[in-house]
């Protein structure tokens, strides 16, 4: 019965033995307290000198917050973790037959012949400094009791003895290759495992033969999740092999393992309008991460208050209007902005001195002006669309990360807000940009349609896709014209 009450799941399909790896079902009331983490909660400041104090700011990295939005996704990582687990009960006949056939199975055709299992997926995006790594890897490690669990050999489980492994969790390949990612998911399931699976696959360059071995190896040690970290625009959305990627993650859920892809906003575009696909996203949810707003309570009454309790001084003197409105505008909204400006002023502080040692406005000042806030607030005035501030192109406005419509209004306001010599840079750059969406757009296009019958049902695509890229690139090659047009226009000007 203690089982049925920590794995509740387990009364509807019988012990699971792979539950081990896991803690008890976690509440969403529970979730807080358990996510919750403080490094200087066990530590006396009192005896250590203030000058000392300095070294203890990069712990500042580990503090973590619990707001609103954190609990969704941690709700969401326990539910595919539980759910494919659930699938590969080697206590379900139909559960060892399927890991059975994986394990025979010769091809990714002979794979996709298998009887699909429901396994699930969840999208985590935002912006750089928006916390999305940290956050899923607090999740995993509060959810997760053990990520190697070794079971002896059993009969009744269908095994001569099993090591589980209970998740991996890569980055994406910086050179954005299906190989690269491949061999990576390989090397990490050797590292964690104690495994030589990437050793016996060093030289295959084969994609299908790869496949395969990932997806035997996943099985064959019963990975619940695989999370994949650091997608990108330019390495998986602008990919030319961008629906190949997605259709390996829909081959994996088919299989019952879950996949868990985090990355920048603009990474996933090219999966939003694919209804199969994120029919299966959907299921632990499309976490969109944006940054924090005053009218917003997981910021303004849930992140901001608690970030004072990393405080290596005894306060502040200053204003705390005044004080909102200087992080503010320095952080965007952003957590991973706001917690290096707060070290920075603790930094001027401490090394200022005093008795008590109290933050002023002159440490503000000493921080906003540290070379290691310079380009973070370069970065946060380009995600504020503040006028002639410096272009990232992996970095969409405040504005356009909650209406990704805007996005091209928002580059034509930038053009009209310049003057001089930027209005001939900013057109040089999104001329760039543009000239690149094109093709883009255009290799799209050609993916699709060199895709077979079945690879199409997949991913739910349909003529109506076709069409609407065909459509794209139009107006693309329409926008392309108009700029060009534009810096003729500005070349005349000066």
């Amino acid at each position: 019965m203690n089982d049925c009450l920590e794995h509740p799941e387990t009364l509807l399909t019988g012990p699971n033995p792979l539950f081990g790896v896991l803690r008890p079902f976690v509440t969403l009331g529970e979730v807080p307290a358990l996510l919750n983490y403080n490094p200087l909660s066990t530590l006396d400041l009192k005896t250590i000198p203030l000058q000392k104090r300095e070294s203890l700011l990069p712990f500042a990295e580990q503090l973590f917050i619990p707001s609103g939005p954190n609990l969704e996704v941690f709700m969401g990582v326990q539910e595919l973790l539980r759910r494919s687990l659930s699938l590969m009960n080697p206590l379900q006949r139909a559960a060892r037959l399927h890991a059975n056939r994986i394990g025979a199975a010769r091809s990714t055709l002979q794979l996709r012949q298998l009887i699909c299992l429901d396994g699930a997926g969840m999208l985590v995006s935002g912006i750089t400094g928006r916390g999305k790594t940290r956050l899923i890897k607090r999740c995993l490690q509060v959810l997760v009791k053990h990520l190697v669990l070794d079971h002896p050999a059993s009969e009744e489980y269908g095994w001569y003895g099993m090591r589980q492994v209970a998740y991996l969790y890569v980055d994406f390949p910086s050179n954005g290759t299906r190989g690269a990612l491949l061999h990576r998911i390989l090397e990490e399931l050797d590292s964690v495992a104690g495994t030589n699976y990437s050793g016996e696959h060093k030289r295959t360059v084969n994609i299908d033969i790869l496949m395969v071995a990932v997806c035997k190896a996943l099985i064959n040690h019963r990975v619940a999740l695989l999370v994949v970290d650091e997608k990108q625009s330019m390495t998986f959305n602008d990919s030319q092999w961008a629906l190949q990627f997605v259709l390996f993650y829909l081959s994996l859920m088919n299989l019952g393992v879950s996949v868990a892809l985090c990355g920048n906003p603009l990474a996933f575009d090219h999966m939003m309008n694919l209804s199969q696909v994120m029919r299966r996203f959907s299921i632990a949810g499309v976490h969109e991460l944006t940054p924090g707003q005053q009218t917003d309570p997981w910021w303004t009454k849930e992140f901001v208050p608690r970030v004072d309790e990393f405080m290596l001084v005894d306060g502040f003197a200053v204003d705390l209007a005044w004080r909102s409105e200087v992080e503010t505008n320095f952080s965007a909204g952003i957590p991973g902005f706001l917690l290096p400006l707060r070290c920075e002023v603790m930094r001027s502080a401490i090394r200022r001195g005093g008795s008590p040692c109290l933050i002023s406005e002159d440490d503000y000042d000493e921080a906003l002006n540290s070379p290691r806030l310079k380009k973070i607030a370069s970065i946060s005035q380009a995600i504020q669309g503040i006028p002639n501030s410096d272009h990232y192109f992996d970095l969409p406005s405040t504005e356009c990360l909650r209406n990704p419509s805007l996005r091209a209004k928002h580059d034509v306001a930038q053009l009209d807000a310049a003057s001089g010599s930027a209005v001939l840079e900013l057109l040089r750059k999104l001329q760039q940009r543009v000239s690149a969406e094109l093709t883009r757009t255009r290799n799209k296009l050609k993916e699709i349609q060199g895709l077979s019958k079945e690879d199409a049902e997949a991913l739910g695509l349909t003529l109506h896709h076709v069409n609407e890229l065909q459509d794209s690139i139009a107006k693309i090659e329409q926008h392309k014209k108009d700029l060009a047009q534009r810096g003729r226009n500005a070349k005349a000007a000066t």
